[in-house]
């Protein structure tokens, strides 16, 4: 179908070259960031108002389960085959991050947690599968690890240094 606007704006080239998807992907990853972003500052506005981390972290899994009941209602048989044990893992997973970052932005500013919360990530996941699921640390896996926990020290030593407290 070849529409006037199609030709105006030249769509067909345009999806002939992959601007059409990288579009898209640029799109998505400025949702991620915007979504992580705001989480970060909400929770910790949400930390110094009347809200305990524990509401937020009911928020935080309320909001995600009413948009994706639908899908998950869909996909019911093949989320089945999978096992309760597995899906209720995957689905409670969240909790204790949500809970931890909500209660640390009690005791640090917004700014430090958006630095060590991403930065921990591979470091709590790497000793969660070695704790969980007995998974071998590689050598690259351990130092790359231990530069992160290191930066993550030198973060909080420094902010004790900057705040006159020890």
């Amino acid at each position: 179908m070849n529409s006037p606007a199609r030709r105006i704006f030249g769509i067909d080239r345009l999806k002939n070259h992959g601007l059409i998807d990288r579009l898209k992907g640029y799109a998505w990853m400025m949702a991620a960031v915007v979504i992580w972003a705001s989480w970060l500052v909400l929770t910790s506005s949400g930390v110094t108002t009347d809200l305990s981390p524990i509401d937020l972290a009911g928020l935080r899994a309320l909001v995600p389960a009413i948009v994706l009941g639908p899908l998950l209602w869909r996909q019911r048989q093949e989320i089945a085959k999978r096992g309760l044990a597995r899906c209720l893992m995957l689905s409670l997973y969240g909790a204790p991050f949500t809970l931890c970052v909500g209660y640390g932005l009690g005791y640090a500013p917004v700014a430090h947690a958006g630095a060590l919360v991403p930065s921990l990530m591979p470091v709590i996941v790497t000793f969660a599968g070695w704790l969980i699921f007995g998974q071998r640390m590689s050598q690259p896996h351990l130092w790359s690890a231990m530069l992160i926990v290191s930066g993550a020290l030198a973060i909080v030593l420094r902010s004790d240094e900057i705040s006159g407290t020890s």
